[in-house]
């Protein structure tokens, strides 16, 4: 377990109404592959870890429920700041990462021995927040992977962590980005009925991993083809996406007359009031839904699929509004409760992410 370097604030804090939401309370990993290192590789990074959780020492506390709430929507939950630290793997692999070809397309199930083992604890508070596993190979490179409790940060917030990390492996005594938790900006809105208070179930599919490449040329083929009929810029996204909507409705042949659906979730940073300071790294997303019926997605046209996404992004800050206060244009109706839509086969749920 490697814990903050120095002394750090006890007590608690509290998570926002968006970081409770009982669907992000899972832990999400991500894979750094670094060709080049040394011996000192996992001992260099351990090191910058524990002084990295100086200034993010809520990361190495333990989440807690309070004991008395009989809410099951997440309410009682918060960060104890323990300082217990995050649980840290060292290993190495008989391999070079030529051999796995730097994990592209790499053997199905390699990944996953690159991830470090759930911590064995049945409690989530005594689970730790982030776990990290460095695993070095016979040529000198090595894999860093990170798995934290979604509950605890979005993609930006994470990414800024990893930033203030790799500061502190190059040697800088601070962050450039001084962290802030100021989960107030979250007002706690109006209590309201939910209709679906509950995780989703998702069912058990038989899942397989699959890798596709686009070339920038190709991508920007589309996002100029599509710009001229929605008469605004397309973005990366919005064609990758409205692309593969469209394509897997296709591959499922459903019935014209069902229904399919795309969610993917965006950045509402600039949507609060005031907008969420520099060095905020909590959750700060807000789902986007978009039904239509699989016939119509199947037959349209790529450009007209990019409109409708871009025309539910631009309905995101009156959809959050909405939710959040239940307050705003009348003509604005949430589909659903944002955060619990059912996860079946005619849903796409769309991550996306950039370095």
């Amino acid at each position: 377990m490697v814990r903050p370097s120095k002394p750090t604030p006890p007590g608690t804090l509290n998570l926002s109404v968006i970081d409770r939401v009982i669907q992000l309370q899972f832990y999400i990993t991500a894979l750094f592959v670094f060709r080049d290192g040394n011996e000192n590789s996992a001992n260099i990074i351990k090191e910058a870890l524990s002084k990295a959780l100086v200034p993010y020492y809520p990361l190495a506390g333990r989440l807690q429920d309070t004991e008395d709430d009989d809410d099951d929507n997440g309410e009682g939950l918060h960060i104890s700041c323990t300082g217990e630290g995050v649980w840290f793997v060292e290993a190495s692999a008989n391999y070079s990462l030529a051999d796995l070809n730097y994990l592209d397309e790499a053997p199905q199930g390699t990944q996953e021995k690159l991830i470090p083992d759930p911590f064995p604890a049945e409690s989530m508070n005594l689970k730790p927040i982030m776990l990290i596993q460095v695993t070095s190979f016979k040529c000198g490179g090595f894999v860093t992977a990170v798995a934290h409790n979604h509950c605890t940060c979005d993609g930006i917030g994470i990414y800024q962590f990893l930033s203030a990390l790799g500061e502190f492996v190059r040697g800088l005594e601070r962050p450039s980005v001084e962290p802030l938790w100021s989960r107030e900006i979250f007002p706690s809105p109006p209590r309201r009925e939910l209709k679906a208070p509950q995780p989703p179930l998702i069912p058990q599919y038989q899942l397989s991993y699959a890798s596709m490449d686009f070339s920038a040329d190709k991508i920007d083929h589309i996002k100029r083809d599509c710009s001229d009929f929605t008469s605004k810029a397309c973005t990366t996204f919005e064609v990758l996406t409205a692309g593969l909507w469209r394509s897997r409705t296709r591959a499922i042949n459903m019935h014209p007359s069902l229904n399919v659906k795309l969610i993917f979730f965006a950045n509402i940073r600039r949507f609060l009031n005031p907008p969420a300071p520099r060095g905020f790294y909590g959750n700060c997303i807000f789902p986007v839904t978009i039904v239509v019926s699989s016939g119509w997605l199947v037959e349209a046209p790529l450009a007209e699929v990019v409109k409708l996404v871009q025309e539910a992004k631009a309905k995101l800050q009156a959809q959050y509004n909405k939710w959040m206060f239940n307050e705003g244009d009348d003509e604005v109706e949430l589909i659903e409760e944002p955060f619990t839509a059912q996860l079946d086969y005619a849903t796409l749920l769309v991550s996306y992410g950039k370095t």
